[in-house]
């Protein structure tokens, strides 16, 4: 994919961007 790393969105947590970082979806569970 050519990634080089993460990007700095809002950096106050109030775009969403970085919930992709902090959030993980388990399957099983079906919860965040």
């Amino acid at each position: 994919l050519g990634l080089t790393g993460t990007k700095l969105g809002c950096g106050e947590g109030g775009c969403g961007a970085c919930t992709v970082l902090l959030s993980y979806y388990d399957h099983h569970l079906k919860k965040t």
